[in-house]
């Protein structure tokens, strides 16, 4: 079979990148249709053949990607993919509007339908701003374009059972699920434990890194916050007298591991498509306090894995820290649980949905 990758955009590297480039493992012969491409911020596809839209030519758009949104359906439509027998787009909506052809198979690996303008999982990036009016005139049409485009998908595979509700709810199609890969042989099994917690991620308002701050400082439990992004000097204000907070910034790999193994707990505070992370955390065989709504649920089974809380306050979040430590976790448990997820899982379930396409 010829293969064609299709990708919402290759300008840097997260969760949706890790699962094209375990598509690209599976099929390096196979090209990768984007919308943007910066090679030195996913140096992970340097070997990879890499064809950006047209899009590419506009410099400002390479700096500020998120400009070219409303222009992506018309990109990913002028994409020429005769001659391949599968298209495998994915991503968060936008990849799945190539244009095929007669003979074709269109599969596609859907993270969500576009969080931004269905304001999923309490994405509300586009409003409360002073363009806000325009901003929704044009998520009008990105909406409409995004219910019409579905219809060329002939197979979804929804990354969580989460995400398999958007799609039948949104685009009225049903779907197979398939967990994204996680890397667990890049986190080792820990048994001891010092007294923090973790929390990981990007800063970004809607992942909720404000509440996790917040119980925390409340609750004075000591806390480790590994990331970065636009909400970080928001976030060290409100962490202002709390010795007890600390951010530790952007880590490296081996880093990461040893504050994963030596935390007493991960807090994942967001409602998201799939529990990536909280998966990694598990790896190391670390119980989870989360928001229980989300891909998380699907992942986390309430006083095996970990435990939830109910709703997004900081109460119910310090209910949940409170009431953590006279919870016992089985760190065995936890991990094989986590090992469900290896890279040749998730490749041998693809490769079977396709070669059945």
């Amino acid at each position: 079979m010829k293969i064609a990758l299709i990708q919402d955009w290759l300008t840097g590297f997260a969760g949706g990148e890790q699962v094209l480039l375990a598509l690209h493992k599976m099929y390096p012969d196979a090209p990768i249709y984007t919308s943007l491409y910066n090679p030195e911020k996913a140096p992970q596809f340097a070997d990879a053949t890499v064809i950006p839209s047209y899009l590419q030519s506009i410099p400002v758009l390479n700096k500020r990607d998120k400009l070219a949104i409303p222009l992506m359906p018309a990109a990913f439509e002028s994409f020429d993919l005769k001659g391949f027998d599968v298209i495998l787009s994915v991503g968060g909506g936008l990849s799945k509007g190539v244009i095929t052809h007669p003979g074709q198979r269109h599969i596609s690996y859907c993270h969500t339908p576009i969080r931004y303008i269905w304001r999923l999982g309490g994405d509300n990036r586009n409003t409360g701003k002073w363009d806000s009016w325009l901003r929704e005139q044009a998520m009008h049409k990105l909406r409409l374009w995004d219910v019409v485009s579905a219809e060329r998908v002939d197979t979804f595979i929804a990354n969580s059972p989460t995400v398999q509700g958007r799609i039948a709810k949104i685009y009225r199609q049903d779907s197979l699920v398939v967990a994204p890969p996680v890397d667990i042989d890049r986190f080792s099994l820990s048994t001891e434990s010092d007294d923090y917690f973790l929390t990981v991620g990007r800063m970004v308002a809607y992942k909720r890194g404000d509440l996790v701050i917040e119980a925390c400082k409340a609750a004075k439990k000591p806390l480790k916050i590994v990331g970065g992004g636009p909400e970080e000097a928001r976030f060290r204000k409100l962490a202002e007298g709390a010795p007890w907070i600390e951010f530790t910034g952007r880590v490296s790999d081996e880093e990461l591991q040893k504050l994963y193994g030596r935390a007493k707990a991960f807090i994942f505070a967001s409602e998201e498509d799939a529990g990536i992370v909280p998966v990694e955390a598990m790896a190391c065989g670390k119980p989870v306090i989360a928001y229980g709504k989300g891909g998380v649920a699907d992942v986390v089974v309430e006083g095996v894995h970990g435990t939830f809380f109910p709703e997004q306050t900081k109460e119910s979040l310090v209910e949940a820290l409170n009431r953590f430590d006279d919870l016992q976790f089985d760190a065995t448990i936890i991990r094989k649980h986590a090992e469900g997820y290896r890279l040749s899982v998730f490749q041998d379930k693809i490769r079977k949905i396709i070669e059945h396409a």
